[in-house]
């Protein structure tokens, strides 16, 4: 890669020296991960997760939704209460 003092290495996780974006692809090739992850952006997201927020979103719509549902019954019971 062309690093060949641990020092260049340390310089470089500490910040000190940057790294170009062909050494970043080259240590994420050498490591099995991401570009994202050497840059410390975090791992990126499979489609099995977006599928599973998506869906952890859909039911917290429908939870809103149901809510909003009941409280619009109760002012109705209450409403009905009230003339009785």
């Amino acid at each position: 890669m062309g690093y060949t003092s641990r020092s260049t290495i340390c310089y470089i996780e500490s910040g000190k020296t940057e790294l170009y974006t062909s050494g970043i692809m080259k240590f994420a090739d050498i490591f099995g991960v991401s570009p994202s992850e050497i840059m410390g952006w975090g791992k990126p997201v499979s489609d099995e997760d977006l599928a599973e927020i998506e869906e952890i979103y859909q039911i917290d719509k429908l939870r809103e939704m149901l809510m909003t549902y009941v409280r619009k019954l109760k002012a109705l019971k209450d409403a009905e209460d009230a003339l009785n």
